[in-house]
Parts: structure tokens; sequence; C-alpha cells
């Protein structure tokens, strides 16, 4: 029985040291992707809210690319429960600011949703059902779809640091921070015109119809990022659990072996003993 759990437990470790290695070099590549497609972005971004100061300034009616006004905070979980301590972590981060903040929720993972409902019962939410692993276009397009006329949107996920360190982390989809260097840049630029010379855009079909087109990828890359990101996560925190499994099994082996010497010693004195008396009785 010991045996076959070590086993299980090794396959297991490995399996997951696999899935790392494929899934963190997706992660890297993807940051690469977004911090070029930001620059871009806050191009559009820029001109956009210039359109808009020019619109109020004649008077002109409101912008078509109109937001809900709501947040929504998205959990993102697994199916299995065979992943160490994130799960749990990410969800307790993900109550916590639940119980003060009040938002509508989206719930990716069946052991999410379990979790939840068993906390709050009566509370509404959206589910999704997403596989643990090999998440394809599929999938996140409902989502992103979903998410996309939220005002705010955040995300609660694990963040995978190494194999030791998996932190639950919350953040934001919505680009209040995720892009705030850039911000900057561009404040200091409009406060400097002549150390860098303006560009000026022009937009087909429209500016809005770009603006909302590069919403939408942002939204979608993020999104996909930080699924990687936790699929990253569990599969660390998976490896990290099936080493203190192993090391348990290993402990619980050592004490198995020394109670079976003890086991056989006493055994064996017992049968001395055995000896010995049927002996002492012949002689009488």
């Amino acid at each position: 029985m010991m045996h076959d759990m070590k086993s299980l437990s090794e396959v297991y470790e490995e399996i997951s040291v696999m899935k790392m290695q494929r899934v963190r070099g997706g992660v890297l590549s993807t940051r690469t992707f977004l911090e070029a497609l930001a620059e871009v972005y806050y191009d559009v971004k820029v001109n956009y809210e210039k359109e808009i100061e020019r619109a109020q300034k004649h008077k002109r009616g409101p912008s078509q690319f109109m937001k809900n006004g709501k947040t929504v905070s998205l959990l993102l979980t697994s199916n299995a429960k065979l992943y160490g301590e994130i799960i749990p972590k990410i969800f307790n981060l993900f109550i916590e600011n639940y119980e003060k903040e009040k938002t509508d929720v989206v719930i990716i993972g069946r052991y999410g949703k379990d979790l939840f409902d068993a906390a709050k019962k009566d509370s509404e939410y959206k589910f999704y059902d997403f596989p643990d692993n090999d998440v394809t276009l599929s999938n996140i397009l409902p989502v992103v779809g979903y998410i996309l006329h939220y005002e705010k949107v955040y995300v609660y996920y694990g963040r995978f640091a190494n194999v030791i360190t998996q932190t639950p982390v919350k953040t934001t989809l919505s680009g209040e921070n995720i892009f705030k260097d850039l911000e900057n840049q561009i404040q200091y630029q409009e406060k400097n015109p002549d150390e860098d010379k303006k560009i000026i855009f022009g937009f087909e079909p429209s500016l809005e119809g770009i603006l909302g087109f590069f919403e939408a990828q942002i939204l979608y890359s993020l999104f996909h990022q930080t699924v990687s990101e936790t699929q990253l996560s569990r599969e660390g925190s998976r490896v990290l659990a099936m080493e203190r499994a192993l090391s348990n099994i290993e402990r619980e082996e050592n004490v198995l072996k020394k109670q079976q010497l003890h086991l056989a010693k006493v055994i064996d004195n017992k049968k001395q003993l055995e000896s010995l008396s049927g002996m002492s009785l012949w002689r009488k």
C-alpha cells in the first residue's frame, strides 16, 4: 500500500514538472506580446480621450463606447483538488474581498464553485467549466464576451514565483494599473512636448471601432495569461505537495521498517523462549 502511494506521488510530480516546463514558455511569450500591444493600445486610448474632450467642447452626443458601470470579480480555480494549498488560498483571498466589495462574480473551475456554494449558498454567480489543462480559444471567448462590458474587472488567481512559492493574487484586467509605467510616460511627454515629437494618427473605420478592438484584445490576452499563470502555480503547488507526500511516505516507511524489525525481534525472542522452555521440559 505504501509503495503504491509512493509510486503515485512520483508519477504526479513528474507530470506536473513537465506541464510546468511547457506552460512557463507560453506565459513568458505572452508577457512579451502584451508589452508590445500595450504601446499601441495607449496610443489609441490617448487619441480617444482627446476626441472625447473635443466632442464635449462642441457639445456633441455621448460616446458609443460605453461600459455598464459595474464591477465583476473572476475566481480562477480548478476542477481537481490535488493541487496542494494554492486553490484554498486563492479562494480565501477572494471571499475576504467579496465580503467588502459585493461585486458580480464569475467562477471558473468546479472546485471553486463547490467552495463558493458552501460559503455563500444564496449568492448568484456566473459559472464556466474550464479544463484544468489545454485551455482553448473556445473556452476563453465566452468569458471575455461576458466581462468585456464591465467597468472594472478583478481576477483572483495563483502566481508562480518558484516551485516553493505560489502566491494568491488579486489584480485587474480592465486597465487601471496594468500599464501604469506607460501612463506615466505619456503624462511626462505631454508635460515635456519638446522631448518627443507627437504622432498624429488616422483611424479607419472609426476611432471607437479601433479602441473596441484593442479593448477586446487586451482583455483576451490578459485573461489568457492569468489562466496560464494559474495553471503554472497549480502545477508548482502540486509538485510541492507531492514532495511533501513523498517525504511523509518515506518517514512512515522508516517507522514501519523499525516496527517490523522490532516485531521480528519480538517473534525471534518468543521462539527462543519457547525453545528453551521445551528443552527444560524434556530435562524433567
